[in-house]
């Protein structure tokens, strides 16, 4: 399987996971930190300061949001690489079948190359060896077509 470079949006992902959120969640706990030190034991100050994460939940819902989006931009390019392999895999099995084909074309050929060897082998006269031995020749051609043909198709993938 072939490797990819690592895109502008994979660089975004990488960079909201591992930097953004820890820095965020840490500038959250060092804040909450400091408005207790600020406004120790006072119950109505710290009420106050409950009130101020009422404001924060609309933080929370656009960073999950965030999260919502580039969930869906990963399964986006997920499924477009699925689809790829599909496409290639689809291609493979498509020339697996055309070779599959062509040596079942092959082994019917050979066999009616023996069985028409054998009539010659039992001609009785000379005139039916003769015309067994068109019959050779007809099969012959078959065979050289069915090569030329393989080998167009081939020039043509």
């Amino acid at each position: 399987m072939n490797k990819m470079k690592p895109s502008q949006f994979d660089h975004v992902v990488n960079f909201f996971f591992f930097a953004a959120v820890p820095l965020m969640v840490g500038a959250m706990i060092l804040f909450t930190l400091w408005m207790g030190m600020k406004f120790g034991a006072d119950f109505e100050k710290r009420a106050q300061f409950g009130d101020q994460f009422g404001a924060m939940n609309t933080l929370f819902t656009g960073v999950a949001f965030l999260g919502l989006v580039l969930t869906t931009g990963l399964q986006a390019k997920a499924t477009r690489e699925q689809n790829r392999a599909f496409a290639e895999q689809q291609k493979a099995q498509e020339e697996a079948n055309r070779l599959s084909r062509l040596s079942l074309g092959m082994e019917v050929r050979r066999m009616e190359m023996d069985l028409a060897l054998r009539r010659v082998d039992g001609a009785a006269t000379e005139a039916e060896r003769e015309a067994r031995l068109r019959e050779v020749e007809v099969i012959v051609a078959k065979a050289a077509g069915a090569v030329k043909e393989h080998r167009t198709s081939d020039a043509q993938h």
